[in-house]
This record gives C-alpha cells, structure tokens and sequence, in this order.
C-alpha cells in the first residue's frame, strides 16, 4: 500500500448500508459526510491519546466514496491542538451517476467539491480512466477541465485503458498514489 509504505496510519471506512452496516443510507449522501468527518475526529483523537502525532490527513474516496471525501474541510480544527491539514485523493468519482446516486442532491455535492478545489489551501488528486463503464472520457475531460481554474492544488491522472474498477491497473494507480504521496513532502 501507498500508505502503509510511507508510515500512514489506515482506515478503511463503508458508508451506511454498504458491507455489514447495520444502519441505513440516506441515499442523498449527506448522513454519509457527517460519518466521514465524525470517524476523522474520532480517529485522529484516538491516534494523539496514544502520544503520536498527526501531521496531517489524506482522505482518499473511491467511486461513491468520493462524493462525501468532497464536504471534509481542507484543515481539521481540533480544540487545543494546532490546525491538521487535510489532503484528498478522489478515484472514479461517479460523475455521470452522481443525480441518481445522491437522489438528485448532486447540486450540494457539485457545490462542495466546486468549494474544495477552489480553496487556496486544498490539495486534491483526481484520478480516472480512460474507459469508466459511469463516465465517459470526454465528460470527465470537460470536467477536469472546468476543476481546474478554481485555485487550489489540484493535479489531474487519467488512466489509458483502465475502468471504472480498476481491473489490470492496480499497480499504475498505487504507484500514481504513491508518487503524489511522495510530491507532497509529508509524512504521516
């Protein structure tokens, strides 16, 4: 893993209703981005209570995941503790599917990830391929496009040949992940 070989500490999160959830989605994805920021704080007051530092956070939110990775703030303010900043890693993010998937709430997800990369002090990595069974390849261009005058740091992947799943270029995507890792000098 990207993560693990850099000394990050992991968590891997499923959303309401998905796996062995035993609460329900609320299909509009917004119950889902206060779980998000809610397990970040957990997590991040756990990790200090056992006298390691947090230097940072990288959310990295895959397909519908994605969506709610978009609302987390670009710093965590934790009372008494300085500012932690937040990086975000957004792969396949469902694009075409986002009205069906949020129950048409996709204004407030589009809103939020418009807010995001806007922010001066965001640093976001898109990744996406070329084939994505959800979103065509022109669409996420036009996309990507549009993204990429609103401000923040924002570094755009496309992936040739690889679907909305990833199957036969895992390795091209974790090392796409690792090798942003490594640009942002910061280690958790």
């Amino acid at each position: 893993s990207p993560f693990l070989n850099r000394g990050y500490h992991i968590c891997l999160f499923n959303a309401r209703g998905v796996g062995k959830s035993t609460k329900w989605p609320s299909f509009s994805g917004l119950t889902e981005v206060e779980d998000l920021k809610e397990l970040v704080k957990v997590l991040i007051e756990d990790i200090t209570t056992r006298d390691q530092v947090v230097k940072e956070v990288v959310l990295l939110g895959y397909s519908h995941g994605s969506i709610a990775t978009t609302h987390h703030p670009v710093s965590m303010k934790l009372e008494g503790r300085p500012d932690i900043p937040v990086s975000h890693i957004l792969l396949s993010y469902p694009l075409s599917p986002l009205p069906l998937l949020t129950l048409f709430h996709h204004r407030s997800h589009t809103e939020a990830l418009k807010n995001l990369v806007s922010d001066r002090s965001s640093t976001v990595l898109i990744v996406y391929g070329t084939v994505d069974q959800f979103t065509g390849s022109q669409k996420y261009r036009e996309w990507t496009d549009g993204l990429k005058s609103q401000g923040g740091e924002l570094q755009i992947e496309v992936v040739e040949g690889a679907d909305h799943f990833w199957h036969g270029h895992m390795k091209t995507l974790l090392k796409l992940v690792g090798d942003w890792l490594d640009s942002k000098g910061n280690m958790q």
